[in-house]
């Protein structure tokens, strides 16, 4: 199963801090329903519940880290993936793409 999604925020732009505990970002929140209202598109399937391999390709505009992993994770659970702890081999790759940045992620 293969999705190719927007690039999520940053890390540095994904949680906030406040006296009250950690909270996920209003812009963190908005790739995250957007992620997975174009998943839903595509994935006409039940959850899949079992063990899973990941791999995720960042086309970015200019070379930066791909910690926000996490960010896009989450959005594969309860669209996709039962629980993201399934996912057992996650292979990252990153390259620039400056015209069409993107996430490109397929599930097998």
């Amino acid at each position: 199963m293969k999705f190719i999604l927007s690039l999520p925020p940053t890390t540095n732009h994904i949680w906030r801090y406040s006296g009250h505990g950690v909270y996920m970002t209003a812009k963190a929140k908005a790739w995250k329903q957007e992620a997975q209202y174009r998943m839903k598109m595509i994935n006409t399937q039940e959850l899949i519940t079992t063990p899973v391999e990941v791999t995720a390709r960042f086309f970015l505009k200019w070379d930066r880290d791909v910690d926000n992993l996490k960010l896009v994770l989450d959005a594969l659970q309860d669209i996709v993936l039962d629980n993201d702890s399934q996912v057992q081999a996650l292979h990252v790759f990153k390259a620039k793409d400056k015209k069409n940045p993107r996430v490109e992620l397929e599930i097998a």
